[in-house]
């Protein structure tokens, strides 16, 4: 096949090309980019941003990312707060990795296959929302880095240069700066060397060992100085380890069948049967081969499972964990890589390959906006009091009040401990002059989220309606005591000096 990077980078840009001029889709990105703008936007942050979480107010404080920090930077010095300009890094970043891993994918098969392999990985549109949704290139950045890494190992394997053994040690270094799954890459190494390469060299085996030792106690320390949260207890995270067994098989179930994907999937609208056929699918083909690669099989599912359910242990994983699409960015390599060694018949990779290209561009349009991205999280996970909510703050935003407030009471309805949505609700509610309910769930906001500066604002505000003018005094110097740095609260504090308590 003539010219396969360029096939690549055209199909690529033709598939997501629509996505540069999408909106915020207010998961974490309005936060991120609007609210967070004038931290990314300093530039004396830059290298601030390796030792200080400027990502908190989205991560929670759980994670090491500086180079995504770093990368978010760079977009806010250069476009501010416009979106284009973000989609448009996410859209390179996935073309660069498609790129490569169509170069790694020649270590497994012929190129034609590895072709199919990587167009195979650039349309799928279970790996949309890595690209669509901003914050997405927490997945996007650690696998290039990934891929790269392990390339680099192999070249450094055979000895053909030294120069090799830097690059994989610099680019673990980046992976492991970019997301913790960084941390598996000399798991997979070695697995690399045992199943496809199948020759030690001890020599090279030590200085692979040491140089891991020493890269991932240096991270380890730089981590330890950053992290502000230790997360849930050990048995919730035990918890969400188990869950993630079920959740795997949902997950795996998307690459091969992808006619049931969400913009905000949970697990209590998910099924596990189209990862069961999926399943069934993929043994019969393996049955059917004659000539099977067992070992690149075996490494395939190994990196499937070895980057995915580590991904899938959250801190604080909730009642009804969500369980969105991004994650599967790197974990799907591995299982391409079992599907290059089953020799599918062409024409049904010719037809595969289309497809998925359509229900990419037609899923596509649920990204475009932040109504559009939580109408379809609320049809399609009808049980999730957080696509609820968030489709009320849509059409509140869009002035449609009546519909916001039936958002907001399903989400109560659903989760009553659900965070924010009985400030929103509260709002509606004084806006329709019931100020007695709109006190009852500003008062209700406040005991199930204590530290939300925003509650006991409107809540002030709502007393300064009524003319409690002490009690609005109380409440905003609570704001100010929660976020020093809320100007509204201020302002109004000053307003009161002239009213006697």
């Amino acid at each position: 096949m003539k010219h396969p990077y360029l096939i690549l980078t055209l199909i690529v840009l033709a598939v997501y090309g629509q996505i540069i001029f999408f909106d915020l889709t207010y998961l974490d990105d309005y936060t991120l980019i609007v609210a967070n703008s004038e931290i990314l936007g300093n530039p004396q942050n830059l290298i601030k941003g390796f030792g200080e979480d400027f990502l908190r107010v989205v991560s929670g404080g759980y994670y090491y990312r500086p180079l995504i920090t770093f990368s978010f930077m760079l977009n806010a010095l250069i476009a501010g707060t416009n979106p284009f300009v973000y989609h448009l890094t996410n859209v390179l970043l996935h073309l660069v990795t498609v790129l490569f891993l169509y170069k790694f994918l020649n270590e497994f098969s012929s190129k034609l296959t590895a072709l199919l392999g990587a167009i195979f990985f650039a349309v799928h549109p279970a790996l949309l929302q890595t690209i669509a949704w901003i914050p997405g290139r927490t997945d996007i950045l650690p696998a290039l880095f990934t891929l790269v890494s392990i390339w680099a190992f192999q070249k450094a394997w055979y000895g053909k240069s030294l120069a090799y053994i830097f690059l994989h040690f610099t680019f673990m270094a980046l992976a492991l700066l970019s997301k913790e799954l960084g941390i598996f890459i000399p798991i997979l190494c070695a697995s690399y060397a045992f199943l496809i390469i199948k020759k030690w060299n001890w020599n090279r085996l030590a200085i692979f060992v040491s140089g891991w030792a020493g890269l991932i106690v240096l991270w380890f320390f730089a981590r330890s100085d950053f992290i502000s949260q230790s997360g849930g207890g050990f048995f919730e995270m035990l918890g969400s380890g188990l869950t993630g067994l079920y959740a795997g098989m949902i997950y795996y179930g998307k690459i091969l069948l992808p006619f049931n994907l969400s913009t905000f999937p949970v697990l209590s609208d998910s099924t596990l049967v189209y990862g069961l056929v999926a399943l069934v699918l993929l043994g019969t083909a393996m049955v059917v081969r004659q000539n099977k690669n067992y070992h690149e099989i075996i490494f395939g599912t190994f990196w499937f499972v070895l980057f995915l359910f580590p991904a899938l242990v959250r801190p604080n994983p909730g009642a009804d964990p969500e369980l969105l699409e991004h994650r599967l960015y790197l974990p799907m390599i591995g299982i391409i890589i079992v599907l290059l060694q089953l020799a599918i018949p062409r024409l049904v990779a010719y037809s595969a390959i289309i497809l998925l290209a359509i229900l990419n561009i037609a899923h596509a349009r649920n990204f475009a906006d932040g109504f559009k991205y939580w109408s379809k999280a609320a049809q399609s996970s009808p049980h999730s009091a957080v696509a609820h909510r968030q489709l009320g703050v849509m059409l509140y935003l869009r002035g449609d009040k009546a519909a916001a407030q039936y958002e907001y009471e399903k989400a109560i309805e659903l989760d009553f401990q659900q965070p924010v949505v009985h400030t929103n609700l509260g709002l509606v509610y004084q806006e329709h002059g019931k100020l007695k309910q709109a006190e009852n769930e500003f008062l209700s906001e406040i005991k199930i989220n204590p530290e939300y500066d925003q509650g006991y604002f409107n809540l002030g505000n709502l007393y300064y309606e009524l003319g409690r003018f002490d009690l609005a005094r109380l409440n905003w110097e609570k704001t100010l005591k929660i976020n020093p740095g809320h100007q509204d609260a201020r302002r109004n504090l000053h307003v009161l000096t002239g009213i006697p308590r």
